[in-house]
């Protein structure tokens, strides 16, 4: 991300697709599904069921959608929990952008 949030853009971090600069999350989690084998995650997992990428796409996903934008006719505010919990997750998401635990 830029030096402050772009509305959920990526800025210029390695994360987002190629092609796109200012990628979206949209994108970017788009990216990582279509193209698994393009990032690789410092990161080991236990999992069994997901990979490193997957558990990066997974936690990606637990941001985007917001559920007061892309929910459909279900349109709702998000709770103040919900608010920080996101902060807090996208916060360290960019923060292994930065120390390029994703690449």
């Amino acid at each position: 991300m830029g030096s402050r949030h772009q509305g959920g853009r990526s800025g210029n971090d390695p994360s987002g697709p190629p092609a796109e600069a200012k990628a979206t999350l949209g994108q970017v989690l788009a990216d990582l599904k279509d193209n698994p084998d393009a990032r690789t995650v410092l990161l080991a997992t236990s999992s069994t069921t997901l990979g490193q990428v997957e558990s990066l796409e997974a936690m990606m996903r637990l941001i985007w959608p917001k559920p007061d934008r892309h929910a459909g006719g279900n349109k709702r505010a998000p709770t103040l929990d919900e608010a920080e919990a996101v902060v807090h997750l996208a916060v360290a998401l960019v923060q292994w952008m930065r120390l390029r635990v994703v690449t």
